[in-house]
């Protein structure tokens, strides 16, 4: 007699199970996280694919054998984790730190779990590991950044700004190729401040960038960041045989242009891309900050220098005149207003040089061709010249400025040749070699070389009646727009002014 039970049910939630194992194993392995699996020794029993590309070490090499990838110094710490997971505990997100087959440190968040058998006793632990290393190189460098931007807000000058910004760009960004451009509004280019020395290395002097002849000088006329994965493709790169395949331009608002670049193509990442962003901003900032911190600095110098005129040398011209008038009103001697006139001119003179001074523009707004020839005839005019002579030489060339305040640079020059060279004084006006400025010079008794580095200064004069502002009035008007000047000896003996365009 046979006995016969039906097992339908139960064969099928067999198959059931064995599908569920399969889904499992299927997304074990699909997953693009390690998951490893140890038994309650250490020993590994359990790698799948994404653990042999994360760690380096195959199934082969890894089943039967005790967990690799723990260096010696963290044996201890895998040791407490594992005695806590037998004790049924369970671990999420733990950061920890594990070596690869290469010897490569990685960052993980590592999450454990018992695997318990029918008696719920503890018979393995699965571990399931995610690499972070990117996200927190990622933290460390926006930690870094953030330093920079600290130091940047202590720096001084544009030169300092642009130091410590390349250097941020190759040791916090691994950005090695990497330079900062200052938009000169005088001249209308992109003019280097600094670059890294692999920039330097590969470029030798970097160069300036003018309108329409470069990507540069587009970025930064649009204001919007370019990355360019071939830059040989856009058509147009200032030097069509540069070395630079790849190239990520930032403006720096109205101050000027970064730029980075790499010797392959497509080699910048969307993170490197936003964090060069992140440093130009900061770099933006401080360049903006320091253009105010500056101008503020020249606004007090003024300040300074008005109240000291004001304090001392008008209340000399002013006692003078009070005394001579108080003599005439005593002695009745018209001779003594002579006096009183003269102290007066001298009063008026101070002012205008003061206004002139307490005005300060240090830019030209409206700049147009001026024809120096005609310049110095006018402002010739405006002067007392006496029996003065004034030469302008043919080849004198037309410059860009503001010609109100082109008179006003020569009248100051032909009144100090006139002061100091006496009435009878020829002043000549050419221009230099090469077309690269021009020339003021006279035949009077020149300055001293122990004395020629201070004339531009505020105050500074040789002669009684001289207000000290004159010359450097002459310098300020030169560097608004965007010339050097230097004084040295004249062919005859004199002074002679030199006016050059900056570099």
């Amino acid at each position: 007699m046979g006995i016969a039970r039906n097992v339908t049910k139960q064969v099928e939630r067999e198959r059931e199970l064995e599908a569920t194992n399969q889904r499992l194993e299927s997304l074990i392995e699909a997953t693009p996280l390690t998951v490893m699996e140890i038994d309650t020794d250490g020993t590994v029993i359990r790698w799948n694919d994404e653990a042999e590309t994360m760690f380096g070490w195959s199934q082969d090499e890894v089943l039967g054998e005790f967990n690799p990838m723990v260096p010696d110094e963290q044996q201890e710490e895998f040791a407490s984790h594992r005695q806590r997971v037998l004790n049924g505990e369970r671990i999420r997100a733990k950061e920890i730190r594990r070596e690869t087959k290469d010897g490569d440190e990685l960052d993980l968040l590592l999450s454990v779990a018992p695997v318990t058998g029918p008696d719920r006793e503890t018979t393995s632990i699965l571990a399931v590991l995610e690499d972070i290393t990117e996200q927190k190189r990622l933290e460390a460098r926006l930690r870094s950044l953030q330093d920079t931007a600290q130091s940047l807000s202590g720096a001084e000058s544009s030169d300092e700004i642009g130091a410590i910004a390349v250097d941020a760009a190759a040791e916090i960004l691994d950005l090695d190729i990497t330079g900062i451009w200052e938009y000169d509004d005088r001249e209308n280019v992109l003019v280097p401040i600094t670059e890294t020395y692999e920039a330097r290395d590969l470029f030798g002097e970097s160069p300036r960038f003018t309108p329409r002849d470069s990507l540069a000088w587009d970025v930064f006329e649009s204001g919007e960041p370019q990355v360019y994965d071939d830059v040989q493709a856009e058509g147009q790169p200032h030097n069509p045989n540069t070395e630079i395949r790849s190239e990520v331009l930032v403006p720096l608002g109205e101050y000027g242009l970064m730029s980075t670049g790499s010797v392959s193509t497509q080699v910048f990442s969307e993170t490197d891309v936003d964090l060069f962003r992140i440093l130009g901003a900061t770099v933006e900032a401080a360049l903006a900050r320091a253009n105010r911190e500056e101008e503020l600095h020249r606004q007090n110098e003024r300040l300074d220098q008005f109240a000291s005129v004001v304090a001392h040398d008008l209340r000399n011209p002013l006692s003078v005149a009070m005394g001579f008038l108080e003599i005439a009103e005593e002695t009745g001697n018209a001779e003594h207003f002579e006096k009183v006139e003269s102290a007066h001119d001298r009063i008026e003179r101070l002012i205008e040089d003061l206004l002139t001074l307490a005005r300060g523009e240090t830019t030209i707004e409206s700049a147009e061709g001026i024809d120096l020839e005609s310049i110095t005839t006018e402002a010739w005019g405006y002067v007392d010249t006496e029996e003065a002579t004034l030469t302008v030489e043919d080849r004198i060339p037309t410059v860009t400025g503001d010609a109100g305040r082109l008179t006003q640079l020569f009248e100051n020059l032909f009144r100090n040749a006139i002061e100091h060279g006496g009435a009878d004084v020829t002043v000549t006006v050419g221009g230099l070699d090469g077309d690269d400025g021009f020339y003021v010079e006279d035949t009077g008794s020149g300055i001293p070389q122990e004395k020629q580095d201070d004339v531009f200064k505020h105050g500074v004069t040789s002669s009684e009646g001289g207000t000290g502002f004159g010359l450097s009035i002459v310098a300020d008007i030169a560097k608004a727009h965007g010339w050097t000047v230097s004084v040295t000896d004249g062919s005859n003996g004199g002074a002679r002014f030199e006016f050059k365009r900056s570099k």
